[in-house]
């Protein structure tokens, strides 16, 4: 979100917050102005109106601090480099990593999900395979595989690679190789 649009989002919520305020204090006190006495004349009409009026503070002041919270760069890896900063996005190695899988014989599916942490990126993968295939050797080389491709092409280097086997499926799609 820009600058600007952060500013405005602010003042917005910090308006509707504070005429939340009024009209919850209207709504409590016995102290009505004459033009809305017609709005606050039974107690269950003050209660609704009450009730609406907290819950759109507590949306406003929730939006208030959210338009100042710094925003996290998760969706990118970050390079820094000599003649400046390389970013990647987790998709562009998310689909890297499922042509990387597909490479593999068997592998028919792949979902793949990176996780950046402190201690480094994680890749969690899951897969759907043929039911002729050894499984064990199979992950075994498309962790290999992927592991190799994304530090040669990518420059990343993953520090875990959990695959999933979701679903052995008998219909083998056809290959180009």
């Amino acid at each position: 979100m820009r600058a600007m649009d952060r500013g405005l989002l602010a003042l917005y919520s910090l308006i509707f917050g504070l005429v939340s305020l009024f009209i919850l204090f209207l709504s409590i006190s016995g102290n009505i102005p004459y033009y809305l006495q017609h709005a606050f004349r039974s107690d269950d009409q003050r209660l609704v109106i009450g009730t609406i009026a907290v819950a759109i503070f507590i949306v406003s002041i929730r939006l208030f601090f959210s338009t100042f919270s710094s925003r996290k760069s998760d969706n990118a890896l970050v390079e820094d480099g000599a003649l400046g900063q390389v970013r990647i996005t987790l998709s562009a190695v998310e689909n890297l990593v499922k042509k990387v899988a597909f490479q593999v014989v068997g592998v028919k599916e792949a979902k793949p999900k990176l996780i950046l942490t402190k201690n480094g990126t994680k890749l969690l993968i899951k897969i759907a395979v043929t039911p002729d295939i050894p499984i064990p050797q199979a992950s075994q080389e498309l962790q290999t595989k992927i592991k190799e491709e994304l530090e040669n092409i990518a420059g990343i280097e993953i520090n875990d690679i959990r695959i999933l086997v979701e679903n052995i499926s008998g219909d083998a799609r056809a290959r180009v190789e």
